[in-house]
């Protein structure tokens, strides 16, 4: 597109404007949650166009195709909420997520969520020195790797070292606590910290 702008002087100028056409369909990533007691679960996903914008997300029970959300009706519309796509599903198993561009062009994605019980916890280190009002990040090693279980902390001594719920340990005053960490699946370990 060309542009011309002359104001009452005569003085004018004239811009190229190009609009590339959008062939490119939505990128869609996924992740998943378990609750504590294996009864919930979460997927979050991402859909990004840079080009013309998503116009709209949605998903599927199963391993689906592009056509299967072609029918009217089929599949739950989502809705974005800073960025995400988050939702919640009954049960274990395959779950698609479906994108579709300002333009027109559609993607899919397949989510396997599956329950993977942690078979051992481990601590590093296992004594740790926190001055007052200082804060430490509690690292925690789960096996397998690719383990689904949430890990609970609880301090022996929450009034020396709190720790909040994703392990940030903070010393409050003189003192030893021991900081219990349990997965999901029932495995435990600990860390001293010691406050001077």
């Amino acid at each position: 597109y060309t542009f011309y702008i002359s104001d009452y002087a005569n003085n004018s100028v004239v811009q190229y404007c190009e609009v590339k056409e959008d062939t490119s369909p939505p990128v869609i990533a996924a992740s998943y949650t378990i609750s504590n007691d294996y009864k919930r679960f979460t997927i979050n996903a991402f859909a990004t166009d840079p080009q013309s914008g998503i116009k709209k997300v949605k998903y599927l029970k199963g391993k689906c195709k592009i056509s299967d959300f072609m029918a009217v009706g089929s599949g739950t519309e989502l809705h974005e909420q800073n960025g995400v796509y988050a939702f919640k599903v009954p049960s274990t198993g395959y779950y698609t997520i479906y994108a579709i561009d300002n333009r027109g062009n559609k993607a899919v994605h397949t989510v396997h969520v599956a329950i993977r019980k942690a078979t051992n916890i481990v601590v590093v280190p296992e004594k740790y020195t926190l001055r007052k009002h200082n804060q430490y990040s509690i690292r925690a090693l789960l096996y397998p790797a690719n383990s689904t279980d949430v890990i609970t902390y609880q301090s022996s001594a929450p009034s020396i070292v709190h720790v909040s719920s994703n392990g940030i340990a903070t010393a409050l005053k003189s003192g030893t606590a021991t900081i219990t960490l349990k997965t999901s699946s029932g495995k435990k370990a600990t860390i001293v910290i010691t406050v001077p």
